[in-house]
């Protein structure tokens, strides 16, 4: 708790002046509660796997996609079900799926809901 409460303050100084991008499990309910714009991301955790698994590969460590998948469940569960600053999706975020999209694709959902205000 300690840290998280550091880590907190240290993205509010950051996003002090608005204009910021940031991402994370706590952003939208406990960082920046009164954010303007807000998106949860979620994907099915077999895609989520493949995708941690590539990126671990393009930095030279060798693990399997069991290994991984448990480790994404693990986590997520020890997240939603922490104490100090839990992951939930925020009431007033947009959730997207990205499960079948590119990372090309949930940008352009992204915007297009910043343009059409939903």
């Amino acid at each position: 708790p300690a840290v998280r409460h550091l880590m907190v303050k240290k993205q509010r100084e950051m996003g002090r002046h608005g204009r910021i991008v940031m991402e994370g499990r706590d952003i939208g309910t406990n960082v920046f509660p009164t954010a303007r714009f807000k998106f949860f991301l979620t994907a099915d955790d077999n895609i989520r796997a493949d995708r941690r698994l590539k990126e671990l590969g393009n930095a030279g460590h060798t693990v399997s996609k069991d290994g991984v998948l448990k480790n994404i469940r693990v986590r997520d569960k020890k997240d939603s079900e922490r104490e100090e600053s839990p992951l939930l999706k925020a009431k007033e975020a947009l959730e997207i799926s990205t499960t079948d999209l590119t990372v090309d694709e949930v940008l352009q959902k992204m915007l297009k809901s910043l343009v059409s205000g939903s």
